[in-house]
């Protein structure tokens, strides 16, 4: 494992040979990334890996830099960069867990690296006595930003994707790559306007260059506010090699700039992104957290229903078997007693079950039970509102009702009542239209109830005579007297809404619910492979 860890380093590191140079050090990125990959007892495969090439392509430069710079420089570079590496990832905890970088110290480690790369490399020129080379500070400016430049490009992309296979694995990482919104607007949007600027670069002049270089962050920027650290990271990486695989090595002031200030972009959009991602990964948490509690909210209502139905079903056998005793009972006071007392005291007792069962009808209506929900809004509403003589018209259609959740035909049945007894509570009301309309657009099921209550007050006389049966339309339908607010609250348990109008003599409320069970369970959030900044 070893041999094969040490010659793969050195195959990958003679193969950027030729794009690595003062402005793009390829060789500084694989380094870096290498170390942060590979477990610590593979370190001295790679210093024997980088050794063999490095040493190789000195030993033919001895006439040109001299003995003393090419003994410098066969010492391997990665080996400088080691000490720098090992502080990271134990004393600033660079990884605090398997799968989590922590990217503050990341950012940290690339300008230890690339310090330290650079006064490699620019010893190296200081040691150099031939005229040809002469070392200026602007050279070391150079080889720092080609190094911090490099190490952006591909350091934080090889995390990631290492990472996310850990986290999804190879097959299911690749299929989301090809699937993510991310991968379209970086073929769709980010990567034309790069190659824009490219051909604007190739053939513009150099104002037109300098412009062109220095307006590749803009795709990464409209990503990064888009998508969060990853658009950073990814974008970052094309700006990156679409500026550097068209520069020239040599010591321009103003191509230093440009490469300056895209490093500095980078750096600043990784760290805007880590901000919008750890942003959009507490909104995602907070959604879930209100999709929890709505469906803990309708477990609730869908228990408290069941109850409900449990206790009538309980006092419907209870009715019958007080009918069957009070009948006897009745029998025997009327053959004891005589007069007026004996048919007041049968009465009294004969009155009782029906008590009991009104108490169970209201409570879950057996028409519910038995025949459904029409039957239910058409029947045990209508039978309420015909003993108070208000007129009652029931419209159903669409079966879209039949394929419904039990707790969405629930709240359907308590949100007509409660909406029935809201209309009813002016004295005005002499009529209510009910129209219950289900369907399904896209697998997506809907109910849509409209309750119109139609005031007269030709019809006071007659209600005001009926007032007593007007108050008992809220017990006989089992309503708790919600408000419209309250009314509105319980539609948004099943992601719906209200809408309450009162246009002359009509008042109407529409009520709009979405078939929403099974609710939304509860997705165990795996952790960023890039550890979010915090304050």
């Amino acid at each position: 494992m070893h041999l094969m860890v040490g010659i793969g380093y050195a195959l990958a590191y003679t193969a950027l040979s030729p794009l690595s140079d003062a402005h793009w050090n390829l060789h500084t990125g694989l380094q870096l990334s290498f170390l942060l990959l590979v477990p610590y007892r593979y370190w001295p495969a790679l210093l024997v890996g980088e050794v063999v090439p490095n040493t190789v392509a000195m030993l033919r430069c001895i006439d040109a830099f001299g003995v003393e710079a090419v003994a410098w420089r066969c010492v391997p570079p990665i080996l400088t960069i080691m000490p720098a590496l090992w502080w990271c990832r134990e004393r600033l905890k660079l990884f605090p867990t398997r799968k989590l970088v922590d990217i503050k110290v990341l950012m940290l480690c690339v300008m230890l690296a690339s310090l330290v790369r650079t006064l490699y490399s620019y010893t190296f020129l200081l040691l150099v006595h031939t005229p040809a080379f002469k070392a200026h500070p602007i050279m070391a400016l150079g080889y720092f930003i080609g190094n911090t430049i490099a190490v952006l490009g591909v350091v934080p992309m090889v995390l990631m994707v290492r990472l996310d296979i850990q986290n999804y694995g190879a097959r299911a990482l690749a299929r989301k790559c090809i699937m993510a919104p991310l991968t379209a607007d970086l073929m769709v949007v980010a990567l034309p306007s790069m190659l824009l600027l490219t051909v604007c670069i190739l053939r513009g002049g150099n104002d037109m260059q300098h412009i062109a270089r220095i307006a590749m962050f803009l795709p990464v920027a409209w990503l990064t506010i888009k998508h969060g650290w990853r658009a950073a990271v990814a974008g970052g990486m094309l700006a990156i090699i679409a500026t550097c695989l068209l520069t020239v090595s040599r010591p321009d002031p103003q191509l230093i700039e440009t490469q300056a200030f895209i490093a500095f972009t980078i750096i600043c959009l990784m760290a805007t992104g880590a901000r919008i991602s750890a942003q959009l990964l507490r909104e995602a948490k907070q959604k879930q957290r209100d999709a929890n509690a709505l469906a803990t909210a309708r477990r609730s209502l869908e228990a408290h229903e069941q109850r409900r139905k449990q206790l009538s079903t309980k006092l419907e056998h209870l009715a019958l078997r007080l009918h069957v005793t009070n009948q006897s009972l009745a029998h025997t006071l009327r053959s004891g007693l005589f007069g007026v007392d004996a048919e007041r005291y049968a009465k009294h007792v004969l009155e009782a079950p029906e008590e009991v069962y009104a108490l169970a009808e209201s409570l879950h209506p057996v028409a519910w039970r038995e025949r459904g929900l029409p039957a239910a809004l058409s029947q045990t509403i209508g039978r309420a509102l015909d003993e108070a003589s208000i007129e009652y018209r029931c419209v159903i259609t669409g079966r879209g009702y039949i394929r419904m959740s039990q707790d969405t035909l629930n709240t359907v049945y308590r949100s007509a009542c409660e909406a029935v007894v809201c209309v009813t509570s002016r004295l005005t009301c002499s009529s209510v239209s009910l129209t219950l309309r289900a369907g399904e657009t896209r697998g997506h099921r809907w109910l849509v109830l409209v309750v119109d209550g139609h005031q007269n007050t030709s019809r006071m006389a007659t209600a005001v005579i009926r007032k007593a049966e007007r108050e008992y339309i809220a017990a006989k339908l089992g309503a708790g007297s919600l408000t419209v607010s309250e009314l509105t609250e319980l539609a948004r348990l099943f992601g719906g809404q209200l809408h309450h109008r009162q246009r002359g003599p009509q008042e109407r409320i529409t009520i709009l619910l979405h078939d929403t069970w099974p609710a939304t369970k509860e997705v165990e959030h795996k952790p960023e492979p890039l550890q979010l900044w915090v304050s």
